[in-house]
This record gives C-alpha cells, sequence and structure tokens, in this order.
C-alpha cells in the first residue's frame, strides 16, 4: 500500500520517494503534498526564503513569524528556539547573544557566564561584573553578605583595622567614650581618654590641665602646678 510522507517530506501524485524540505522548513504533520507545505521551521524565519535566526534572538514556532529579541538576563545562540536564562543573581541586557553576556549583580562575584556567590561579611562589591569582592575600609563595616557597600561608623568611632564585620566592632577613638557600636561622646576639657573602646575618661591629676577630646594631660610647666585635679588650660598652673 501507499505510504504517508514523513514530518518534514511532501510528495505529488504517484512519486517513489517523498521529497525533504529546503533547509530551514519543516512541515506541520505528516502526509504533505508541496514544497509549499513546508514552513520556515523554529529558529528560522522568513517567507519565501527562510534565514536563521540571529544570536540574541528565538522563535520557538514553525512558520513566518519573525524572530523574538531575548528578554534582559536571558541570551541565546543563532538559530535559538528558546532563550536561556542567566544564573541566580547574574543579569544580562535584552538580546543577548552569549553566556558571558550574564555578569554577576552587584554584592556578587564570578566570572562573566559563571557562577555567582555572595560577597561575604566585611566586604562589598558596587558593580556588576567579574570582579573581586572588595573589604570594607578602616571606619566602616558591613555585618552581613552580598552587599553593594559598607557602612560608616558612628562619628568618632574607628575600627582596628580593614573587613569589619559588626558594628561593635566601631570602638570609639581617643578622647572620646560610649559603648562599641554606640555614640561617642567627647572627653570634657580636664580629663583624657587614652586608648580605644569604651572606658570612660580620666580626670587629669594634680598638676596636668587638658582641653577636649584629649589622650593625655599636659603637664604644668616648670614651677608651676594647680590646686586641684580637673583643670581645663595652661592658665590654671600656677607658681
Amino acid at each position: 500500500s501507499c505510504e504517508n510522507c514523513e514530518a518534514g517530506k511532501y510528495s505529488g501524485p504517484s512519486q517513489s520517494i517523498c521529497a525533504s524540505c529546503p533547509i530551514g522548513t519543516f512541515t506541520d504533520g505528516e502526509a504533505k503534498t508541496a514544497v509549499g507545505d513546508c514552513k520556515c521551521k523554529a529558529g528560522y524565519t522568513g517567507a519565501s526564503t527562510c534565514s536563521v535566526c540571529q544570536a540574541g534572538k528565538y522563535k520557538a514556532s514553525l512558520g513566518t513569524e519573525v524572530c523574538i529579541q531575548c528578554l534582559a538576563d536571558s541570551f541565546s545562540a543563532a538559530g535559538a528556539t528558546t532563550c536561556i536564562n542567566c544564573g541566580t543573581d547574574a543579569s544580562a541586557p535584552a538580546g543577548s547573544i552569549a553566556g558571558t553576556g550574564c555578569k554577576c549583580n552587584a554584592g556578587f562575584t564570578g566570572p562573566d557566564g559563571g557562577a555567582c556567590s555572595a560577597c561575604g561579611a566585611g566586604k562589598f562589591k558596587n558593580t556588576a561584573g567579574s570582579a573581586s569582592c572588595a573589604d570594607c575600609s578602616a571606619g566602616t563595616y558591613a555585618d552581613s553578605s552580598a552587599l553593594t557597600g559598607c557602612s560608616a561608623c558612628p562619628s568618632n568611632a574607628i575600627t582596628a583595622g580593614t573587613s569589619t564585620t559588626a558594628l561593635t566592632d566601631c570602638k570609639c577613638k581617643t578622647g572620646y567614650t560610649g559603648p562599641d557600636g554606640g555614640s561617642c561622646t567627647v572627653c570634657t576639657s580636664g580629663t583624657f581618654k587614652g586608648n580605644v573602646g569604651s572606658d570612660s575618661c580620666e580626670t587629669c591629676e594634680a598638676g596636668k590641665y587638658s582641653g577636649p577630646a584629649q589622650s593625655i594631660c599636659v603637664s604644668c610647666p616648670t614651677g608651676t602646678f594647680t590646686d586641684g585635679e580637673a583643670k581645663t588650660a595652661v592658665g590654671d598652673c600656677k607658681c
């Protein structure tokens, strides 16, 4: 008995073989009778002649429809029937033509087109791409992962170094007092604080004086002395 031409082929009457559709075309089923039944296949577009969809575009169906640009955060090679999504935590502009167009978001690092990992606490990255995460500078901190910037310590507080991971690592500098991570208050005239941290300001002993925000008390000039503690200026030193 006569057999149906398989999908992708056609024949006229009294044929011994079925003819294959032209390159880039296909049929929508079996038993097709003419070359006109061959339509541009998925990944190709055209009316009389079919051409491959350019990279960055796709076409999912059989027919004359135009190729569609890939949406943002996806890409395709030439002849694509669908677009491939970027990996987690990566982005790409619409119409991207390769996986390398997928770049790690700010706060994440990794090779273009590869897996992205979050910047750890104490680090940040404020641009998209393959750059490494940077250390938070002294006087700043990052207390969680995937951050695009570091937070500044409170006024008159400092950190022991870079890559600080907690607000409580911000400690009041010399001449200021307050809880770690909290507000720092100036040591008033007649007091001092010589170390970094939460210690209280101390009173200048007799024979010494200080202005505000001092780390030490200054001794009176030779031959002079004060009449008590907590003096605030050299003028308090008397013969």
